[in-house]
């Protein structure tokens, strides 16, 4: 009966999530549960990866500078053309 129940509190959850287009920033698994919960896909850099606390506080807070900065896929300098 629980099982039921928790089915059909996360297609009520599902239904209530707006914004589908979002990306978690977590330093362990925890985001990657986010994602499963709400049937979603993976759409972050971290899957996967386990970033130790130190590290994690860090990136977060040179976040803004990081994110403002010009990105470009590290594939896109190999591509011969």
């Amino acid at each position: 009966m629980s099982k039921l129940l928790a089915k059909i509190g996360r297609s009520i959850q599902q239904r209530r999530l707006i914004n589908r287009n979002f990306t978690l920033f977590s330093n362990d698994c925890w985001g990657a549960e986010v994602y499963k919960y709400f049937n979603l896909p993976y759409n972050t850099p971290f899957v996967g990866l386990m970033v130790m606390a130190p590290c994690y506080v860090q990136f977060l807070q040179t976040l803004s500078t990081i994110w403002t900065s010009h990105w470009q896929p590290l594939w896109q300098e190999y591509v011969p053309g």
